[in-house]
């Protein structure tokens, strides 16, 4: 019995730890943060109302997608260009008068095959890397179209009716003048005999009237019908292009993200090699005064080997910043491909400085 309690004891205390564990989770999982969806992915309320009201709120939504997409677009377009222009500007006022003071210093100690200053190239082409644009129109409701042959449906039944009578009552189908007051109330008053349908002018206007605004009616209602569901159609195919449009956007400033990622990573690269070039004109420079001689082959071993690392790491950069970052909005692979040897070469140097 107390075997059988213990036994017991022990299955409670493991469901109170399960049921903990199972609180703690959903703990856990109402304090995580929700995710945000991009719009363009978000499945959307299909809009109600009749067909052309649909087809309408659609394309509405479709011209929403699209001038957010382009509008992110641009303002990665734009981020780009504030970011480079404040790389430029650094460069300018920083990078250049210190690789310029390498150039001199170089080619003041005779060294064979110093660095040149490079001819910069465009950095970024600054398109839209998608330059397919969408247009997207408003549909047309058909109803002036409807109407035009609503009254041309009921023109050919006024005929129709005429022919009808004529032949009834022997009138001549192509009358050589217009019919007088008489003669339109003759015809009228023999529509009711035709249809077996009351007597008199009256009757036969009614009917004659009656049918004449049925045929329009249909008419209308059928066109307007008919290009209500081909406007349904036409916005579904937009609203799908609008989707695709849209991915292709987003693709595009995942692209553009790498560019600016590219521009940070790259003035960081650059900053390294400003701050161990500046160290190295100086030492070059101290080295010329106290050693008495600027010519490569007098100067002193370490001398030396400064200078070349100098050459070296300005070679370096020089490629670097001649290389155009992007081209059609997205990163070029020479880009990152310069990067990386850069950052492999700054990052030997270092290691190797800090090593001694």
């Amino acid at each position: 019995m107390e075997e059988e309690k213990r036994q017991e004891n022990e299955v409670e205390s493991v469901e109170v730890e399960e049921t903990g564990g199972e609180s703690r989770n959903e703990e856990e999982t109402q304090n995580l943060p929700a995710v945000e969806e991009e719009s363009c992915e978000v499945p959307k309320e299909r809009p109600k109302g009749n067909k052309l009201q649909v087809a309408r709120a659609l394309i509405r939504q479709a011209q929403e997608e699209v001038k957010s997409a382009e509008a992110e677009i641009e303002e990665c377009l734009q981020n780009i260009r504030n970011d480079l222009e404040a790389f430029e500007a650094y460069e300018k006022s920083s990078v250049i008068p210190v690789t310029e003071e390498s150039r001199k210093l170089l080619q003041e100690t005779g060294i064979e095959e110093h660095p040149q200053k490079p001819l910069l190239g465009q950095r970024v082409d600054l398109e839209d890397p998608e330059d397919h644009k969408i247009e997207i129109r408003e549909l047309p409701t058909g109803r002036f179209g409807a109407c035009v042959m609503a009254l041309i449906g009921g023109a050919v039944t006024v005929g129709g009716w005429y022919y009808v009578v004529a032949m009834k009552t022997g009138l001549p189908l192509i009358p050589k003048a217009l019919p007088k007051v008489e003669e339109i109330k003759e015809m009228l008053s023999a529509v009711p005999s035709i249809v077996k349908v009351g007597q008199g002018a009256e009757m036969g206007a009614a009917i004659v009237g009656g049918s004449v605004l049925i045929v329009m009616w249909l008419i209308y209602v059928m066109m307007v019908s008919s290009r209500a569901s081909k406007n349904l159609r036409i916005a579904e195919k937009v609203e799908e292009d609008a989707m695709f449009y849209c991915t292709k956007k987003k693709e595009c400033k995942e692209k553009m993200a790498q560019v600016r990622e590219h521009i940070r990573d790259l003035e960081n690269t650059v900053k390294k090699y400003e701050a161990v070039l500046q160290e190295n004109n100086a030492g070059l420079r101290r080295a010329f005064l106290i050693e008495g001689t600027r010519s490569f082959p007098q100067l002193h071993e370490r001398t030396k080997a400064q200078a070349r690392a100098t050459e070296e790491l300005l070679r370096e950069l020089d490629a670097l910043l001649a290389t155009p970052l992007a081209e059609g909005g997205m990163l070029t692979m020479d880009s990152a491909n310069a990067l990386a040897r850069a950052e492999q070469v700054i990052g030997e140097y270092l290691e190797k400085l800090y090593g001694e």
